[in-house]
């Protein structure tokens, strides 16, 4: 089996979901309302670089205009709102509020050269296990340093302290430097509600550790018999709600 951080992410979170989603792999139709806005603002910057790539220019009536076409088109009834204070449109105009920031922010985009966007990288561990991931964007500085870029549409802000201890994107940086002989790599996050921008570096002995502790979570998975709910607020936007008693429920092997 090859993993993930989501797979990792989940598993921590609720190891009871972990088994609906990844050994029962029970399909769902429904999505939240969260996860559809980051879909399609990751859809529009997509679009914007690789646009770059090709030495096409996007201006930003383009691109807030592909975000609304893209919207509309995936639009679709299961899509589940939890805050019901705020509509599907709140949600919509605060997609188009992020890429206005982030257009105006980084245009004209020559800060660096684009090298992939959402790509897949294999990420190599111990004892056999595979992992992988996928980056939403590589690009490399004029001094050669490289940078993996991850965009985050979430309502929540991280401390500098929490962001250096983030292992999504320092996973990324082992795969690449498995693919050959990279240079120094910075960890850049882009919190785009916010319009705001972390960054951080991993040393080679953060690494080392960080790929010890995937293989002992891994382990730890697969060790594992029992799966629990883990009641959180999370609860709220699982969508394997209609099959969980959050008080009680677990699941033996």
């Amino acid at each position: 089996m090859a993993y993930s951080f989501s797979h990792i992410k989940t598993f921590e979170q609720c190891p009871l979901k972990y088994k609906y989603r990844y050994i029962d792999g029970i399909k769902v139709q429904g999505e939240s309302i969260e996860s559809f806005l980051g879909n399609m603002i990751h859809k529009a910057l997509r679009r914007l670089y690789q646009s770059k790539m090709q030495e096409r220019e996007v201006s930003l009536d383009d691109l807030l205009a592909y975000y609304e076409t893209v919207w509309d088109n995936k639009w679709h009834e299961e899509i589940s709102i939890v805050r019901k204070e705020y509509s599907a449109e709140d949600y919509k105009e605060r997609g188009k509020a992020c890429l206005l920031q982030y257009y105006r922010r980084y245009a004209p985009f020559n800060q660096a050269r684009t090298l992939g966007v959402e790509f897949r990288v294999d990420i190599p561990l111990e004892a056999g296990f595979k992992f992988s991931g996928l980056v939403d964007r590589l690009d490399q500085r004029k001094d050669g340093i490289l940078e993996i870029h991850d965009y985050k549409s979430s309502g929540s802000l991280p401390s500098q302290k929490e962001i250096d201890k983030d292992r999504q994107l320092a996973l990324y940086h082992i795969g690449l430097q498995n693919e050959g002989d990279a240079p120094d790599i910075d960890l850049v996050w882009h919190y785009l509600v916010f319009n705001k921008e972390f960054r951080s570096r991993r040393s080679e002995r953060e690494l080392r550790m960080l790929k010890q502790e995937m293989v002992s979570k891994i382990r730890e998975v697969e060790g594992t018999t029992v799966f629990r709910a883990q009641k959180s607020p999370l609860c709220e936007w699982c969508e394997y709600q209609d099959l969980c008693d959050k008080e009680t429920r677990t699941w033996e092997e």
